[in-house]
């Protein structure tokens, strides 16, 4: 199961990255990513794969963002909250049209001097 989550979670991202498909100059690129992938706010163990895998593209979106810059390109980690979803067995704290809404409001509030950092919906800027 590890090794699945890893694919399923990385694949899409590392494909776009590499083809930098429709990431012009003076863009903005995002990942969705997941708290759980953060190190430093990990404060219970658990879902291996599912946490390695977001840290791991953490890790790809931290990087494009120093490769990205010197073109002008935006590049954000974004956390999506805690939605009720089948994933969450519906037990979120926001619905998914709240979530859009906050990652939507992110996207247009991050500028270039926060390229290659992670965010939550709300605002809260989350630790690596």
């Amino acid at each position: 199961k590890t090794a699945y989550e890893l694919c399923a979670c990385l694949v899409g991202s590392e494909m776009c990255i590499r083809d930098r498909y429709g990431v012009d100059h003076k863009s903005k690129f995002f990942i969705v990513s997941s708290r759980v992938g953060s190190v430093g706010d990990n404060g219970f163990g658990t879902i291996y794969g599912y946490r390695m895998s977001k840290s791991a593209a953490n890790m790809a979106g931290k990087n494009i963002s120093i490769e990205w810059k010197d073109r002008g390109i935006t590049v954000g980690l974004l956390h999506p909250g805690y939605v009720k979803t089948n994933m969450t067995g519906n037990a979120g704290n926001i619905t998914a049209d709240e979530s859009a809404a906050g990652l939507i409001n992110q996207m247009d509030r991050l500028q270039m001097d926060q390229t290659g950092t992670f965010w939550h919906m709300d605002g809260s800027e989350l630790p690596w």
